[in-house]
């Protein structure tokens, strides 16, 4: 999946130190691992990992959601996923498409997407460390995938929004 990702898309990776540092001990092992894997890392496939969430939340990302059909895949029900697809709706998005995955099993789940191939324009997902196997599954569609866990949470609740920079809403 990562390899998928690095040769097909980017990968916005927690690569910046903190006060508070925890991702700051993988880094060196993930460029090792990229390294003995032969794959490629360059600024074209790797950008920072908060690059999203301004992207997303902000007018910015307007062009991502205005007259699109938009493919949700997350495991969200009742009100949290009603919430979410306002908040998409909100943006102008022409059409909400929603791919239900399971809560706490997704690393076993296989989405049957075909019947969605040509009914969407693009696809974000919430699926934690399983969004590699479930990308994969995706590419049939043939659009751009996004990953996007932490703004579906910001929707679902606004005051998340000071948990993490980048994501305050308007």
């Amino acid at each position: 999946g990562l390899r998928l990702i690095m040769e097909k898309g980017v990968l916005a990776a927690h690569l910046s130190l903190t006060i508070h540092p925890f991702q700051a001990d993988y880094l060196l092992p993930l460029f090792s691992m990229l390294k003995k894997n032969e794959i490629d890392f360059t600024s074209k496939n790797l950008v920072p990992f908060y690059f999203i969430y301004p992207l997303v939340l902000s007018s910015y990302g307007d062009f991502f959601f205005q007259n699109r059909s938009v493919m949700i895949i997350h495991s969200a029900t009742g009100d949290k996923k009603n919430r979410i697809i306002k908040a998409v709706e909100a943006r102008s998005a022409k059409k909400v498409i929603w791919v239900s995955i399971s809560h706490d099993r997704t690393f076993y789940d296989e989405v049957d997407i075909e019947g969605y191939v040509g009914k969407a324009d693009i696809a974000f997902i919430g699926a934690g460390v399983a969004k590699l196997i479930l990308i994969q599954q995706l590419t049939v569609l043939n659009i751009p995938v996004v990953d996007i866990g932490f703004v579906f949470e910001v929707w679902n609740n606004p005051d998340l929004s000071n948990e993490r920079p980048f994501c305050k809403l308007k």
